[in-house]
């Protein structure tokens, strides 16, 4: 399942900060998934009644014995298939709960989609794997936003820092002096 960010109001002008959070709080239209589960218990009847069916032509006995082996046959390959699709379904189910459930710990789509398959396959140094670059992706993130509210130098390289008026007044250079009053005005007035 991708998220259609078409359906999120004014996502192509928000800031990287704001796309994540606009994304975690997104919320899922669940009529696909619930639609593949309601698919799965229909497979799982349909296999019930075909495995039922079967027992029933075995207990035929000996009446019409090349039609019933003919029917029985046929049970097995349909029941073959059926189990088949029952467990492609099942499998599907697995990966998009599990995706959703890493896009609420906050992975991006593809990490999210990637652990989720790994996770089915039983993959587990994949899952692991991917956990990692999801934990190093959001200490990156964590780092650029404390960065961004440090603040910046003023030039020199060194933080500035605040002066006494004093301290301004004995600065023997005047346009030292005068830029330095500037800077702390409110201690003139």
């Amino acid at each position: 399942m991708k998220i259609d960010t078409s359906l999120i109001e004014g996502f192509e002008s928000m800031t990287p900060e704001e796309k994540i959070t606009a994304l975690s709080e997104y919320e899922f239209d669940d009529s696909e998934l619930e639609t593949l589960r309601s698919d799965k218990a229909k497979l799982k009847k349909r296999l019930d009644e075909v495995s039922s069916e079967n027992s029933k032509l075995k207990k035929a006995g000996n009446q019409n014995l090349s039609e019933a082996e003919r029917q029985l046959e046929d049970l097995r390959t349909e029941k073959s298939q059926l189990q088949e699709l029952y467990d492609e379904l099942k499998k599907k189910t697995f990966i998009a709960e599990n995706k959703a459930k890493y896009l609420s710990l906050g992975y991006d789509d593809a990490l999210a989609i990637d652990t989720a398959n790994a996770l089915a396959e039983g993959d587990m140094e994949k899952v692991f794997g991917n956990a990692k670059k999801h934990q190093e992706a959001l200490e990156k993130k964590i780092k650029a936003e404390v960065m961004k509210g440090m603040g910046s130098p003023d030039g020199k390289g060194t933080p500035s820092k605040a002066m006494t008026k004093e301290e301004i007044l004995k600065i023997r250079d005047a346009v030292e002096r005068q830029k330095a009053i500037a800077e702390h005005l409110e201690l003139f007035q």
